[in-house]
């Protein structure tokens, strides 16, 4: 996103307080080492920190870190992800699963299979917001630092991990997407 309140997370949060006149926060909690660990075990305790906080609902986005390409084991591996998390918070808290997945759309079947196996899990298929072209920010994408200032991400720039995270028309598309889901689920 070219500046925080572009994410995901921020534009959500702000068209449910626009239209419902509710407020909600969130917490955030980057799994990214979860998607890429997957021959070794993942330390599920790693997520203990945010897991003890009562929660409207859970929102896991995944699919755009993952290269692995055995589907029974990408299946069994959010199933055991959702099981550490429904066990942690309880059946009665809604998680919302979305996969974001550019490029390898054939590892739907597995998170949709997954989140089947779970009563309080709902998938929410983010394929309309990863063929957006261009999907990520890239090169020469201006973004607003905390320092307050913009920013030119290039190769050299402090900013250039910012460069294969989605721009703000993707970040647009995944709240369009999962905007009637998460309304549902709240109530």
């Amino acid at each position: 996103a070219s500046r925080k309140e572009n994410d995901w997370k921020h534009v959500l949060l702000r068209t449910i307080r626009n239209d419902y006149n509710r407020i909600y926060n969130f917490t955030k909690k980057a799994i990214a080492t979860w998607e890429t660990t997957y021959l070794t075990n993942y330390d599920y305790s790693q997520l203990d920190d945010v897991l003890d906080e009562n929660y409207s609902m859970v929102i896991i986005r995944v699919g755009e870190n993952n290269t692995d390409t055995d589907w029974q084991r990408v299946q069994s591996r959010v199933e055991a992800l959702l099981s550490y998390i429904t066990n942690a918070l309880g059946s009665s808290v809604p998680i919302i699963l979305s996969a974001c997945i550019k490029y390898r759309t054939e590892q739907n079947p597995s998170y949709i299979a997954a989140a089947e196996n779970f009563d309080n899990v709902t998938y929410v298929d983010l394929t309309d917001a990863a063929n957006i072209e261009p999907f990520n920010a890239g090169l020469d994408y201006m973004v607003f630092g905390d320092d307050g200032v913009w920013h030119t991400i290039s190769e050299s720039s402090a900013a250039s991990a910012v460069a294969n995270h989605p721009r703000d028309e993707v970040f647009a598309k995944m709240t369009e997407l999962l905007y009637p889901v998460v309304v549902e689920k709240l109530g």
